[in-house]
């Protein structure tokens, strides 16, 4: 009896208690799933619930607002353009000036030097002279050009009817550290001063032989007539120049031997040769004032 009840207590002594308390991460878990739970209710309740109460509610729109927004925009006629009236040109009288050249006429009137030439019955382009009266032809023979007409404006522009889609500008980098290259304009050429006497002996030709003997005159001032110039300087005489035009830029060669004279070459008609080395030409003009010389070498 005794035995049986220390074996009761030693029994009792060595079973261990049951555990009755909940584990903390057990109840975590618990509440995470209520609130995700919460989470997907309150959701479906707003995707599902609120278009079914609030959905399906579409503007009424009336047949004026119809109406509008079908209309097309109104086209604006503009008036008929103004028709051009022809009225009869007439050629314009010129006279020539002291300086002037055929091709500074014909630039200066919009004309070309062809149509200038063949108003006034002229054959070579180098032979005019101060105080003479030119015609100077109308432009384009007169006629008149046509305007083409404006096109009708609508009431809205292109760019509202057909609006483009919008660009983005991209800035450009900043330039500022690189160096900007300097351009140089190229030199213009500078006209002489009106009056400006810039004729001068160029060259002597052939000299001792007067089959080949020419003398080379080049004018780089303003256009002028040689009419009373002379060349001395040969053992033949003085040389009495005609009356001709020398234009800027333009020049003329005095052969000593007969022939007929043009706008570029005039013959003193000579049989013997009127130049040797040594010899120095003087070139004066109408007053007596020496223009040029040249020693023959």
């Amino acid at each position: 009896m005794m035995e049986d009840s220390q074996n009761r207590y030693r029994a009792r002594r060595t079973t261990p208690p049951s555990e009755t308390n909940i584990p903390m991460r057990l109840i975590w878990t618990i509440l995470a799933i209520n609130a995700l739970v919460s989470l997907v209710v309150s959701l479906l309740v707003v995707l599902v619930v609120g278009p079914w109460l609030y959905g399906n509610q579409t503007p009424v729109v009336t047949g004026q607002a119809v109406a509008a927004a079908t209309e097309s925009p109104a086209i604006v006629q503009s008036p008929p353009a103004p028709t051009a009236t022809a009225t009869p040109a007439e050629p314009v009288p010129y006279t020539v000036q002291a300086g002037d050249t055929l091709g500074l006429i014909a630039e200066k009137f919009g004309v070309g030097t062809d149509a200038l030439m063949e108003a006034n019955g002229l054959t070579n382009p180098n032979l005019i002279r101060e105080g003479q009266k030119l015609i100077i032809p109308v432009p384009n023979g007169g006629a008149l050009i046509a305007t083409p007409a404006p096109k009708p404006t609508t009431g809205a522009s292109e760019e509202t009817a057909n609006p483009r889609p919008k660009q983005f500008v991209v800035p450009p980098a900043d330039i500022s550290l690189t160096p900007t290259p300097t351009v140089t304009p190229p030199p213009t050429a500078t006209a002489p001063p009106l009056g400006q006497v810039l004729v001068t002996i160029t060259r002597v030709l052939g000299y001792g032989n007067a089959e080949d003997e020419r003398v080379t005159l080049s004018n780089s001032g303003a256009g002028i007539s040689l009419a009373g110039w002379t060349l001395e300087g040969s053992r033949l005489g003085t040389y009495n120049f005609p009356n001709m035009f020398l234009f800027n830029g333009g020049y003329i060669d005095l052969h000593t031997v007969a022939g007929v004279d043009s706008s570029s070459d005039i013959y003193w008609g000579q049989t013997e040769a009127a130049w040797q080395s040594g010899d120095t030409l003087i070139l004066k003009d109408n007053k007596g004032n020496v223009i040029s010389s040249y020693i023959i070498p």
